[in-house]
């Protein structure tokens, strides 16, 4: 079977990855230890609409390679900005995933 995936030498960044592990006693999110992954980080500007109906506004758009365990709501920390995950898109390709796409909202701009 024929491997294909989103060529390293695009992914010129990293980011902290921290997953969320659920809610803590006073409600905030809790999350798990962090992991660091290779990335391609744009700035970008899009209008999204949350699954419970909620709007908000992407601040950022990364690509990461196949098997990035990051899901929505989780945590990502890219040169010192925090960011919250609102939308995983996975691009296929003929085998299989090559590329997947997080949505990235600026938890300072009120992510919820």
């Amino acid at each position: 079977m024929v491997m294909v995936a989103i060529a390293p030498a695009l992914l010129r960044h990293e980011i902290t990855v921290e997953r969320r592990d659920g809610v803590t006693g006073v409600g905030a999110p809790a999350y798990g230890s962090a992991a660091t992954y290779r990335a391609r980080v744009e700035p970008s500007r899009r209008r999204l609409r949350r699954p419970d109906g909620s709007v908000v506004v992407a601040a950022a758009t990364a690509w990461v390679a196949p098997g990035v365990p990051v899901q929505p709501e989780d945590r990502v920390v890219v040169d010192g900005q925090t960011y919250e995950v609102a939308e995983r898109l996975d691009h296929y390709y003929l085998y299989g995933v090559w590329m997947v796409e997080l949505v990235l909202v600026d938890v300072r701009e009120g992510a919820g």
